[in-house]
């Protein structure tokens, strides 16, 4: 059995979510929030690999996030010169203190913006969630493995092994390969 725990984003990384997968069984678990913040609960569903048609990855960059992200950056860093005192009505050491967590805010939510997503199509409908950037091996462990279990599940009656030369093995000739 093998097991994968992820994070489900960036900033929530604290909620994990896993993928495990038995001989035939694909077990995942994401975790709910409330507000997105609050863990509330686990969302459980154990997939057949015989319902299972494809396991698709994407890297996104999600772009209104970045571009307001590189807004925050821009205004951060270079919107001092422009406050008069007179108008902000602010300490200059707290404003300096506003700015550069508006930088870093900024900062946070361009890192967030890049994402993978990993997709199953079961019986017709996609099952998807994200991880952050910094997961992307795992993403891509998780297609590959899951890739493999589903050529490893075909249908056994079928004698042609799906086109593939018999070898012993219902696995394209690309993944026999260590």
């Amino acid at each position: 059995m093998q097991s994968f725990k992820f994070s489900t984003a960036l900033v929530r990384f604290y909620l994990k979510g896993q993928l495990s997968v038995d001989l035939s069984v694909v077990h995942l678990q994401l975790p709910q929030s409330l507000l997105g913040i609050f863990p509330v609960g686990v969302h459980k569903e154990a997939i057949s690999l015989k319902h299972i048609s494809s396991v698709k990855r994407n890297f996104i960059i999600a772009g209104r996030l970045c571009l307001f992200g590189l807004g925050f950056v821009a205004f951060g860093l270079f919107a001092e010169p422009y406050f008069p005192i007179q108008i902000v009505q602010a300490h200059p050491m707290e404003l300096g203190i506003l700015l550069r967590l508006a930088v870093v805010l900024g900062i946070v939510m361009v890192l967030a913006s890049f994402s993978h997503v990993v997709y199953i199509e079961k019986d017709g409908r996609d099952i998807a969630w994200t991880m952050p950037f910094y997961e992307g091996k795992k993403a891509r462990d998780i297609e590959s493995v899951l890739t493999v279990k589903l050529y490893d599940d075909a249908d056994k009656t079928d004698l042609g092994l799906h086109g593939f030369k018999q070898t012993g093995s219902s696995r394209p000739p690309e993944l026999n390969q260590p």
